[in-house]
């Protein structure tokens, strides 16, 4: 299709107004980031226009947002799927044009999110039952035990000594975006206060906080117009990102040295799936080397969690079959040959995985798709190409 023909508008939802930190930590990790990347490039569209009948061409928003008109329509669906967003067609042949109106809904909380058994199971297999009882911790039991007691950013900040080394230079950075926007730039209270607690909570740094300004601009405006909402988002990931890197735990991981090559009694195999299902990726691969785990290889489990769509236990269970394999080194064309092939044969769950493992073990002159590989010596970089 030639999305040139397409037009689009956004339905006009009168007290729309997302909560990204659940569209961040709730929806991401299920929608991926170019449906929320649609969503977000939407709801900018429904802020800023007045009024539902403006149309807009649908080659703008592929253009911006970088995707086909096939990617589109894929993250249209899952947003759909999700419940946050319908979509109505019209097409009108004398004006040779076809119009897609879109309405935004909000996501929902925490609570009423899983009160969905599908959508609850779906994030359990996504996140794994660790980040899954962090979320219940912070959006439902925290706040049962908790009052809130925050003070206004006026009665804190603004007392702050203007020499005190954690307190924030607003005039730096205001002069820093005056010089990229070329116009005076000021910014309200409620982005100095973000801005404020994520660089004394988090020690994020002026570059890294810039950088999450610049993505939360709404450059259609014709002001300097900060999305706050936005903004946060920006400022939690790049957090996520440093723990990621710094935050890895070496366990005690019990691994049976025939796993993948012999039979197993019933309670032996149980006890390692759960090890599969209950340990981060990222911990499971530090316990197996007895140390932090390389930037490379954050970026191999990565790839496997967002490209792949892979849950923690298969990245697990791919992980320590892959590294038996090849010789205790993490081969990068190995890894992700296997989880292609796990992925083709939709191998949903440890278990199905390690009976297919077993299966070709077993197997001299298989009919499966071969995971041997001649190249154990694949340079990681090439991971980046």
């Amino acid at each position: 299709m030639n999305a040139i023909k397409y037009k689009y508008r956004v339905d006009k939802n009168v007290g729309f107004s997302p909560n990204y930190g659940y569209l961040s930590n709730i929806y991401l990790p299920l929608i991926g980031s170019n449906s929320l990347s649609l969503y977000t490039y939407l709801s900018n569209d429904l802020a800023i226009n007045t009024s539902s009948d403006i149309t807009f061409n649908l080659d703008k928003l592929l253009t911006s947002l970088s995707v086909s008109f096939d990617d589109f329509m894929k993250s249209r669906k899952i947003l759909e799927a999700f419940g946050l967003m319908k979509t109505f067609f019209k097409e009108d042949e004398i004006k040779n044009k076809s119009i897609f109106t879109f309405k935004l809904f909000e996501p929902s909380t925490f609570d009423v999110f899983c009160s969905n058994n599908k959508f609850k199971k779906c994030l359990l297999n996504k996140v794994g039952i660790e980040r899954y009882e962090e979320l219940e911790f912070f959006y439902l039991k925290r706040k049962i035990n908790e009052a809130e007691i925050n003070e206004d950013y006026s009665d804190i900040f603004l007392k702050f000594d203007s020499e005190n080394e954690f307190y924030f230079d607003f005039d730096k950075l205001a002069t820093n975006l005056s010089k990229l926007a070329k116009t005076s730039v000021s910014l309200n209270k409620d982005t100095m206060y973000l801005i404020e607690h994520y660089f004394k909570n988090y020690n994020l740094s002026t570059n890294e906080i810039e950088s999450s300004i610049f993505n939360s601009i709404d450059y259609s405006n014709e002001e300097f117009l900060i999305i706050n909402d936005i903004l946060e988002t920006e400022l939690s990931l790049r957090c996520e990102e440093k723990n990621k890197i710094n935050s890895f735990n070496i366990i005690e991981i019990e691994r049976i040295e025939n796993f993948f090559d012999a039979e197993q009694d019933d309670v032996i195999k149980r006890k390692i799936y759960s090890i599969y299902r209950n340990t981060k990726p990222e911990d499971f691969l530090s316990s197996i080397q007895k140390h932090s785990i390389s930037n490379i290889e954050v970026s191999i489990i990565r790839k496997l969690r967002n490209e792949f769509h892979l849950s923690n236990e298969l990245i697990n269970i791919i992980i320590d079959f892959s590294i038996k394999k090849t010789h205790g080194r993490l081969n990068t064309n190995y890894i992700f040959k296997v989880a292609k092939t796990i992925n083709t044969l939709n191998c949903n769950n440890c278990k199905k995985a390690h009976d297919y493992f077993l299966s070709i073990s077993n197997k001299n002159n298989s009919s499966h798709v071969s995971l041997e590989t001649n190249d154990l010596n694949e340079e990681y970089v090439k991971l980046f190409n």
